[in-house]
């Protein structure tokens, strides 16, 4: 009787033993795969919100092409981008005082782009005319801006900060089109 109390309780133990151990392997191997999962489920979030990214700028890219591009008349093209930095100075509680582009002998002509320095003068706060720039110079496409000066413009919309001028010298770019490209690349020779 005893011999089978102890083989009983021997299997009992042999029986609880096998069970935990087979089923604590299981649960690692599942907690691994969830592991994994989630950090391929972040990876796939990830790659989703970068694709969202890029078929906006993809999206913006286009919509500057068709505005700005070499299909745009230069005129409308111009005026497309004095109105973007209209906005933009709008935004930023700017103003765009003038707008003076150079002679256009004076212009850069590369294949397939025309570059044409452009003189900006904007009326603002410091922090106003600080937010201005960086607008411009992430989102106004074709405009590079070369160098800024700033002086007090005497006048104040506070009395803690003054209004300041800033004098922005840019480079304008234009697309050109290619088949003028061709004729013009023939002509130089």
């Amino acid at each position: 009787m005893r011999a089978l109390w102890t083989a009983s309780a021997l299997l009992a133990i042999g029986a609880c033993w096998y069970v935990q151990h087979h089923f604590e392997r299981r649960i690692a191997r599942a907690q691994t795969s969830v592991e994994s999962l989630y950090a391929m489920t972040s990876a796939n979030e990830r790659t989703v919100r970068e694709a969202g990214r890029l078929r906006a700028a993809r999206d913006a890219a286009e919509a500057d092409l068709k505005r700005f591009g070499a299909g745009a008349s230069l005129p409308s093209a111009t005026a497309a981008v004095l109105e973007a930095l209209e906005r933009q100075a709008r935004a930023h509680r700017a103003t765009v005082a003038a707008v003076a582009p150079a002679a256009v002998t004076t212009s850069i002509r590369t294949p397939g782009l025309l570059a044409v320095p452009v003189t900006l003068r904007v009326r603002g706060q410091f922090r106003d005319l600080l937010a201005f720039l960086i607008d411009v110079s992430e989102r106004t496409p074709l405009l590079e801006i070369r160098r800024t000066q700033l002086a007090p413009s005497g006048k104040r919309r506070t009395r803690v900060e003054p209004m300041l001028d800033a004098v922005i010298d840019a480079m304008m770019y234009r697309f050109t089109p290619r088949a003028h490209e061709g004729k013009s690349d023939a002509s130089d020779r």
